[in-house]
């Protein structure tokens, strides 16, 4: 589909790249040892609240516990308003917070878990990367962390429903596209360039990913990828949860991200890398002159991608 681009006076064609659903993810570990039952469809957010007080212990020597029992996205609490019965805080153009009895209980309830139940984690730098070292029992993901998760060693996971609020079961998604200016200089290799990006098949996917994902540890980026490349696309055996979750999602966008457009200039221009943007232009003007296919550019761009020192701003 075509969608009007507010700094171009003309269109930004577009592929679904991703639509990943908030998820509630717990170690099974965990609950185990803590004797809980799984989490499931029937869960509130008092028996999350419950359980993440069970689930949280102590010992530590820094004054903060040795496991958390839960973390939400700060950034993104949709789901929590609306199942309190509130809405978005921002509304238009002017930024007018909005405040209502829902989201004064939904925020309260959030901060009750950081500061008087302490069993969140309180925001500070990587505080969201305890969930894959084992440092969290309970964390709102969406779907695609499912990837980088199943290459974590040792990690046993599921994945269950957000839980209900008051006003019912709310997630959210994360709607993602991959597109091209109807400018672009290179229309019939951009799009073949689109259809592979957007077309989750093993190696050639992880590729992809590596090359676009803006931001994190390049670390856990490097696992996923090369757990992807040597495995293919594992789907998990829970991943129908996901499915069974959409009829519940009452927020249809979380946020957009749009891949800049696929010219010769403009191509990946959001890496703060030249050397990389260098590289990865380079190898893709073959397709560009339609000289090199796209499998055999997999391959090749796989490897610049290993070789290159990763910087992350």
């Amino acid at each position: 589909y075509s969608y009007p681009y507010g700094y171009d006076e003309g269109y930004l064609w577009c592929l679904p790249w991703n639509f990943a659903t908030e998820s509630l993810f717990y170690n099974k570990s965990h609950f185990l040892q803590a004797g809980i039952a799984f989490p499931d469809e029937s869960w509130t957010w008092e028996n999350l609240r419950h359980a993440a007080l069970a689930l949280t212990t102590n010992a530590s020597t820094d004054g903060e516990p040795k496991r958390w029992g839960v973390e939400l996205q700060l950034n993104n609490l949709d789901y929590v308003l609306r199942s309190f019965g509130g809405g978005f805080l921002i509304e238009g153009e002017r930024d007018e917070v909005k405040i209502g009895r829902g989201n004064v209980s939904a925020l309260r309830y959030v901060a009750d878990l950081i500061l008087k139940d302490q069993v969140h984690p309180y925001p500070t730098p990587g505080w969201r990367e305890g969930f894959g070292q084992g440092r969290v029992s309970m964390a709102f993901l969406p779907e695609r962390a499912a990837v980088s998760l199943n290459a974590v060693y040792g990690l046993d996971f599921d994945v269950a429903p957000v839980p209900q609020g008051p006003e019912g079961r709310v997630t959210s998604f994360s709607a993602t596209g991959i597109g091209m200016g109807w400018h672009t200089d290179w229309e019939e290799g951009s799009w073949e360039l689109m259809k592979w990006f957007a077309h989750a098949d093993g190696g050639e996917w992880a590729v992809a990913r590596a090359l676009l994902i803006l931001g994190g540890s390049p670390v856990s980026l490097q696992s996923a990828n090369e757990f992807l490349w040597n495995d293919f696309v594992q789907e998990p055996e829970n991943r129908s949860v996901f499915l069974q979750n959409l009829e519940y999602a009452m927020v249809p966008f979380s946020g957009e991200e749009w891949w800049p457009f696929f010219d010769e200039d403009s191509l990946f221009n959001f890496f703060e890398d030249d050397h990389l943007r260098k590289e990865v232009q380079q190898s893709l003007q073959g397709i560009w002159e339609g000289t090199a296919a796209v499998d055999e550019l997999a391959k090749e761009l796989y490897e610049r991608w290993k070789s290159i020192e990763w910087y992350w701003p």
